[in-house]
């Protein structure tokens, strides 16, 4: 599903979406009452781009680190107070690869996907859709 399109007919809600701008059309079409039929020439829908999220997008290595560094100071006392304050940044680069490496090993990414890039279109009603 990564790189693909959905189209919904709420902005905030993707949970009944599909690929075809169309057929999100007509599934919305078909709840209106005749009345809003014929007074409707075209309705918004919601198109929004599929974004399969990873472990990594959902921690940060300085936080783990300060977590680290924090829990050694409540051990060890002052004796722990400058620990892991001098890793680089190349280090906490190596500490996330690390990380994610160990996340895709033993398929621990998310299995949802999320939505972004949400923009409204504008879906003229066909004319075969009054007769």
């Amino acid at each position: 599903m990564i790189n693909k399109v959905l189209y919904s007919t709420q902005e905030d809600n993707f949970y009944n979406s599909e690929e075809s701008l169309e057929y999100t059309a007509q599934q919305l079409w078909e709840e209106f009452t005749l009345e809003e039929q014929q007074e409707c020439d075209s309705m918004t829908l919601y198109k929004g781009k599929v974004v399969q999220p990873k472990l990594s997008d959902f921690f940060n290595v300085k936080i783990i680190l300060n977590e680290i560094s924090s829990n050694a100071y409540d051990t060890c006392g002052e004796w722990a107070e400058d620990y892991l304050y001098d890793v680089t940044q190349d280090q906490e680069d190596e500490l996330e690869s690390l990380i994610r490496l160990w996340a895709d090993k033993h398929n621990l990414n998310p299995n949802w996907f999320m939505i972004e890039d949400i923009e409204e279109v504008e879906f003229e009603i066909p004319s075969e859709w009054r007769e």
